[in-house]
């Protein structure tokens, strides 16, 4: 037990909820107000400093202040913490009561929840009473979260937006009483006119180059100008491709709410751009293309692995280079095809065009291994240290790997909870048969592509061992993807026809004069 007749430092913490209204009991500065007053009665408590979380949920200590203060109790600069109540502290249960009941009294750290009347100085302190009120708290934090969903749900349903900025070719206006999304003039038509193109067969790269020759403003510029198309003086750049796809899957457009989890929820909230027809003939058409593009190789095993993704860059723009393959024009063999990579930015329309480059992957390889020889001879590197560094890129994609079937374990059992509220929603006749087919449908689907990642998972790992188990040999192998990865770190590719490599073991990163750089 802390001795009575110290002098403490004291750490004021208060936060602001994100499901709070800035009530006046809340607030951070009657918060803090209720902390100093404890302090004025309290001469043995000195303020250190006073630590605010504004906006942060309470069913957990990821925040900026609360990492603040805990830093400064480790360093011993505070040994007192005071707040308004438990709720400011914390609402999870588990993790509020670990810090009241043992990290705190490990670190010395005396805590007081001045509305609580709870002291952990004061002998026999009342474990039973802090740990109900901790419970209560986390309760409140999850009925507040079911009825914050719930109200969101109900608001999609009766057709009131409660979005922030609205999808482009909609603004928001009040209509009879309530915020909702109207058609947004010309933004509509473009809306309407890409759609129909998409539905028509046209690539995504079609209609952006369309977007650019009719000068059509993109959705941020758009945003920015308040107009659709370009007038003189402003830049036209392209449309960014994540925006197209975004635009064409959104189903907001056919009068959905956005984040409508179920068909049929909120149909015609607001005022549709598109038929429902048109968007299901849009989605055909993208999938269609998806399709295609898969069947084309580009990644995987074998001779068409890209053994450079994700690491070859252009020198000029900075973007990642792009692969693209063709048949080779004297192969005997039909199936037989090259590959090359060249810059993104060389696509572009608009002013931010980068210069053409290209290299064969043939002569990347060439010219990559003559480049690992060169600097294993200079650097002096023996079989041992190879076979480390190896090891470390190894156990880095073991890691990567595990994470991964966290996140698949996670979206898995998150399905689970999914397909049982369904149930629950169909048997109490809250949900049509129609409806709970179609659900049930979609959780089986994604079911099965969870089972194919994992599946793919698998085959990776076994690889990965035979790798592993295949260490000794790695100086002498030919380039492959695991071996790039283990010694190059990043590729540039620049004018003049040369390449700068840099190398995961090198102490030093190459000048335009050094041996980092090999011409094409």
């Amino acid at each position: 037990m802390a001795d009575r007749g110290r002098i403490y430092s004291a750490g004021i913490y208060a936060r602001l909820s994100v499901d709070s209204h800035n009530e006046k009991n809340e607030s951070v500065e009657n918060q803090i107000a209720i902390a100093r007053a404890f302090l004025q009665k309290h001469p043995e408590i000195v303020l250190f400093d006073c630590y605010v979380d504004l906006g942060r949920t309470g069913t957990n200590f990821d925040r900026e202040e609360f990492a603040r203060l805990m830093r400064d109790v480790r360093l011993r600069k505070v040994d007192c913490i005071l707040v308004k109540d438990f709720s400011r502290f914390g609402r999870n249960y588990l993790e509020t009561g670990d810090y009241i009941q043992k990290i705190f009294p490990f670190l010395g750290v005396r805590f007081i929840a001045v509305a609580d009347s709870f002291d952990s100085l004061c002998a026999k302190a009342d474990e039973l009473s802090v740990n109900l009120l901790n419970l209560t708290n986390e309760m409140y934090a999850r009925d507040i979260s079911l009825k914050v969903k719930s109200s969101r749900r109900l608001w999609k349903e009766a057709g009131i937006y409660a979005g922030g900025k609205p999808p482009y070719g909609y603004r928001t206006s009040f209509l009879c009483g309530k915020r909702s999304l109207v058609a947004d003039g010309k933004a509509a038509q473009v809306v309407d006119w890409l759609f129909r193109m998409c539905a028509q067969g046209k690539s995504q790269g079609e209609m952006r180059r369309s977007l650019y020759e009719e000068k059509i403003h993109s959705p941020g510029a758009y945003a920015k100008y308040g107009h659709v198309r370009a007038e003189r003086g402003e830049e036209i750049l392209e449309w960014p491709q994540a925006s197209l796809r975004t635009l064409l899957t959104n189903p907001v457009y056919t009068g959905r709410p956005e984040g409508a989890e179920e068909a049929g929820t909120g149909e015609n909230a607001h005022e549709a751009i598109i038929t429902a027809e048109r968007f299901v003939q849009a989605q055909k058409a993208l999938d269609g293309r998806k399709r295609q593009r898969s069947g084309h190789c580009g990644s995987g095993t074998g001779e068409c692995c890209d053994i450079f993704e994700g690491i070859l860059f252009c020198g000029e723009c900075g973007k990642k280079m792009g692969r693209k393959s063709g048949r080779k024009p004297d192969a005997s063999d039909a199936g037989a095809r090259s590959y090359g990579y060249f810059c993104r930015g060389s696509l572009r329309m608009d002013c931010r065009f980068c210069e053409s480059k290209y290299v064969s992957e043939r002569k990347l390889i060439e010219l990559t291994e003559a480049a690992l020889e060169t600097v294993f001879l200079m650097e002096g590197k023996g079989p041992e240290e190879l076979l480390r560094l190896k090891a470390a890129v190894w156990e880095q994609r073991k890691k990567r790997r595990e994470e991964k079937d966290r996140r698949l374990e996670q979206d898995r059992a998150a399905l689970q909870r999914r397909g049982c509220e369904l149930y629950e929603k169909y048997r109490s006749e809250q949900m049509s048969r129609k409806d709970f087919i179609y659900q049930s449908g979609e959780i089986k689907k994604r079911r099965r592509e969870l089972d194919r990642k994992q599946a793919g998972k698998r085959e990776g790992q076994e690889t990965g061992r035979e790798e592993h188990g295949k260490l000794h040999d790695l100086k002498a192998r030919k380039a492959d993807r695991d071996r790039i990865r283990a010694f190059i770190e990043k590729i540039c590719i620049y004018r003049e026809k040369r390449i700068e490599i840099t190398f995961r073991f090198r102490e030093r990163e190459p000048s335009p004069e050094s041996d980092g750089l090999f011409p094409v």
